[in-house]
Formats: structure tokens, sequence, C-alpha cells
């Protein structure tokens, strides 16, 4: 039974995350295996390796983690953004005492600081 929801734990996260246009180049559709094992996967090996090997592994896993991981932010943050332009929705600046996400390049990945608006900047174009 374990194999089984395993299987299909695998499957699901198989299945993209985002619409990406397809030019030719090497780049693939992103997905949840993606992000959490730096491939697209359908089995897992038992393969013991010498240590250098696991050296190798480790620094092409951090290396796709890396790539994952600035695609997620490149893609899936814009398509949240596409998503509220395609259903013609106006996209609101936030108001006093909204509670923002504030999106930059911290060293822990994915804990991106909450803030919350105190004063309203208006920028003025000439």
């Amino acid at each position: 039974l374990e194999s089984v929801v395993l299987n299909i734990e695998s499957n699901m996260n198989n299945r993209p995350l985002t619409y990406v246009e397809c030019d030719g180049g090497k780049e693939q559709v992103l997905m949840p295996n993606i992000l959490i094992r730096g491939e697209n996967c359908y089995m897992f090996d038992d393969v013991e390796n010498e240590e250098d090997e696991i050296t190798k592994m480790q620094r092409r896993l951090r290396k796709a983690k890396d790539d994952a991981w600035k695609r997620w932010k490149r893609e899936y943050v814009h398509s949240l953004l596409e998503s509220q332009r395609v259903n013609n929705k106006v996209v609101e600046a936030p108001q006093i005492g909204d509670v923002v996400l504030v999106v930059g390049e911290e060293k822990n990945r994915g804990e991106w600081k909450k803030g919350k608006c105190f004063d309203k900047f208006v920028e003025k174009t000439v």
C-alpha cells in the first residue's frame, strides 16, 4: 500500500504548476518534483555511490534547487500577476493597514517577510 501511495504522490507532483510556452529551449515546465527533488521523477532507485559521486550529486542537487527556486519566483509569481490581468481585475496598490508579502533575495528561500502598510507613497510622473 505504501508503494502505491508513493507512486500516486510522485505522479501528482509531476503535474505542471504553470503554463510555459515551449520555444524549443532546454527549459522544462515547472513541476512540484522539480522543486522538491531537483528533477522530474517517477521511480526511486537504490544506488550505492562512492564518496566523490555523492559530492557531485550534492552539487548538482544544490544547483537544481537554486535553479528551480529562481524559476518559481520568475514564473509562478509572474503567473499570479498575469492571472489577475487576464481576469480583468485591476491590481490596486495596497492600502494602509493591509498585510503584504515582501519579495526578496533572502538566504532562506521561501521565507519572504510579511509586512503591514503604514504609509502610502504616490509616485509623481513628469
